[in-house]
């Protein structure tokens, strides 16, 4: 049941990220969909964040670590509607993605993920990308998912 989760959570991410980007064109980052999706329709991006954590916290419930960054990653869908916190939103983002790339290494075995987003984080930095923030994004979400399912299916 886990890796089910796991698949309706990267088939979800995937598929937001696709429309996003048909609909706005290149956003700097994920976030800024918030600001491009119609006012009334804007509680999208965080309904679109609050599912993919809930998703991964069912899959994985009893790693902490985990848990804690989803949380933070729900965060980040709730502080775009205080634009003088803004600050609060980065910082979740940050954390989140900190704490569920160590969580990737520690609980998860996987190591050999993150040493891959470290290097596609270096080229993306040293390469100068368009819109960095968004791929850097991209890339940490895909990694901490496919990393957690590849956990998974090999127990």
């Amino acid at each position: 049941m886990s890796s089910i989760y796991l698949i309706l959570a990267l088939t979800i991410f995937i598929g937001y990220c696709a429309t996003i980007t048909i609909k706005y064109g290149w956003l700097p980052s994920i976030s800024e969909s918030f600001y491009h999706l119609p006012k009334k329709l804007s509680w999208i991006f965080s309904i679109f964040l609050w599912v993919i954590s809930i998703l991964i916290i069912a899959a994985t419930w009893e790693t902490r670590l985990i848990v804690i960054a989803c949380w933070c990653i729900m965060g980040v869908g709730v502080f775009p509607y205080f634009l003088d916190t803004r600050w609060i939103h980065y910082l979740f983002a940050l954390t989140g993605f900190t704490i569920g790339l160590i969580s990737v290494w520690i609980n998860f075995n996987g190591w050999y993920f993150d040493i891959l987003f470290l290097a596609i984080l270096l080229y993306i930095l040293l390469a100068k990308v368009k819109h960095r923030i968004f791929w850097i994004e991209v890339i940490a979400f895909l990694t901490i998912i496919i990393s957690i399912f590849v956990s998974i299916i090999n127990f």
